[in-house]
């Protein structure tokens, strides 16, 4: 084997090992807020049920209402669609070198990435919005990500910070708001 080769295949290797412990990363940050969403759920279906004692008969009514929605909701966050669907979204974000397929993947800010293309091709309305949206993000610029793969101009909630979600897994930072 050749040194280039040897390289290669290390790079691989890192890639793959990052890769892996940011899908981890996405799987740990998808459980814990499943359990937030259904235990915030809960406390609130206990809330509208004390508020039914003591309301009127349309207040009651509403929160009937209130409580099977908070029910319906429930079983959906305890789906397998649910779960996957937001792995999807947090590998999309955080686990996506140079931001592809998204509105911040560089390139001519006048247009918009394949992907997206195809996604909105059918939505008109949608893809003006993505379009002029992209054309305020970028500006005058062809790329606004950071050599970390992270937008530029990135605000972040509470605690966060790049440096925490890099240790933590994350391998890009493909949104405008992170936590």
């Amino acid at each position: 084997m050749t040194r280039k080769t040897i390289k290669k295949q290390s790079e691989k290797t890192k890639t793959k090992k990052k890769r892996d412990k940011c899908n981890t990363f996405c799987k740990k940050r998808v459980e814990k807020a499943r359990k937030q969403s259904i235990k915030m759920a809960h406390k609130l279906q206990k809330i509208y049920k004390m508020k039914k004692n003591n309301s009127t008969k349309e207040e009651q009514k509403d929160n009937e209402e209130l409580i099977k929605i908070l029910q319906k909701d429930i079983a959906y966050v305890k789906t397998d669609k649910y779960k996957n669907e937001e792995i999807n979204n947090c590998n999309k974000t955080y686990c996506n070198v140079g931001c592809k397929n998204t509105i911040l993947e560089p390139g001519n800010p006048n247009k918009l990435p394949a992907q997206l293309e195809k996604e909105y091709s059918k939505n008109k309305v949608g893809k003006k919005f993505i379009k002029e949206l992209r054309k305020d993000i970028f500006g005058k610029e062809t790329n606004i990500l950071d050599e970390d793969s992270f937008y530029k101009n990135v605000k972040f909630y509470k605690n966060a910070s790049k440096k925490k979600l890099l240790k933590e897994g994350a391998v890009s930072g493909c949104s405008s708001f992170l936590n």
